[in-house]
């Protein structure tokens, strides 16, 4: 006689609600990790006489008035500079932005900072051997005069040199500008400043310098791609090439509002027009300059090409 078939005690209805329970709470955690946020690095402070080393998660904050130094360091963060406070940075990579806070020196070398560099009203920044994958700004503590006679007009002084590299802008305001052995991608702007030198540079869209009045503009054996233009600067000149190796410029030159140009062994492709101050038949002057496009004003000097 056949035995009647029987499940297994609780197989059926046991045995599947167990499983939709474990689906249900898999589910449950799974949208509850999801929904957590993720917790944001501690700032780590960088206090007098201090130095930081190795991998450094989050933002590192370089106390006011104090030394630091970082060497060697990889910061997954941005880097803020207190006031007064000193900052060396060597053979360091910087993933975010690189901030500085008032009367600050700050030095770069060897170095890389991933985002972008600004400094307002520091005392220095220098970038040497580095890169700077975004811009660089800067602000002096400039009235709008240059002469040195407000009390409170102090520049900053910016100096990239050593094969610095910057993949954007340099735009500059009440500024000492020094770029030498430097490549510059974007543009660079110059506004209300002190001293500017392009040496063995080569900068990759236009340059402009405006309102230097009491200040030269030396430009020596660089490669100049997009525009140069200097409105307003002087002392006694403004000087291109004369006492040094000549510049290529690759597009056009404007020089308007100085005290005059020296300019020699110099290439100029686009158009070269120069309008100074004062009196006279020219304010050009120099020799041994190739134009390859038109000539206006004191640029007409016929000296220039002898």
């Amino acid at each position: 006689m056949n035995q009647p078939k029987t499940n297994a005690p609780g197989r059926t209805g046991t045995t599947r609600r167990t499983a939709h329970t474990l689906a249900a709470a898999t589910a449950v955690a799974a949208a509850t990790l999801v929904a957590t946020p993720a917790t944001a690095a501690a700032t780590i402070t960088c206090g007098p006489g201090q130095e930081l080393t190795g991998k450094l998660t989050g933002p590192v904050s370089v106390q006011a008035g104090a030394t630091c130094t970082i060497d060697q360091a990889i910061i997954t963060g941005d880097v803020t500079v207190g006031q007064d406070a000193k900052l060396t940075v060597d053979n360091s990579t910087i993933h975010g932005s690189l901030t500085m806070r008032p009367k600050t020196n700050v030095v770069v070398q060897k170095s890389a900072v991933r985002g972008p560099v600004a400094d307002t009203y520091g005392t220095s920044l220098v970038l040497r051997g580095s890169r700077v994958n975004k811009s660089v700004s800067g602000v002096g503590r400039s009235s709008g005069r240059t002469d040195g006679t407000e009390p409170n007009d102090v520049p900053l002084e910016l100096v990239v040199d050593r094969d610095s590299r910057i993949r954007g802008d340099v735009d500059l305001k009440g500024t000492k500008l020094t770029l030498s052995q430097a490549k510059v991608h974007g543009t660079v702007r110059s506004d209300w400043g002190h001293d500017s030198t392009i040496n063995a540079s080569a900068i990759g869209s236009a340059v402009t310098i405006t309102n230097a009045y009491s200040s030269p503009v030396r430009m020596c054996g660089s490669r100049l791609y997009g525009d140069v233009t200097v409105a307003g600067a002087g002392q006694t000149s403004v000087f291109m090439g004369d006492g040094c190796s000549g510049n290529q410029f690759r597009r056009n030159l404007t020089v308007t509002d100085t005290f005059g140009t020296r300019f020699s062994g110099n290439l100029v492709l686009g158009t070269a027009t120069g309008r100074a101050t004062g009196t006279g038949p020219y304010k050009a002057s120099g020799f041994g300059n190739t134009f390859k496009g038109e000539r206006v004003g004191d640029f007409t000097n016929p000296a220039l090409t002898s």
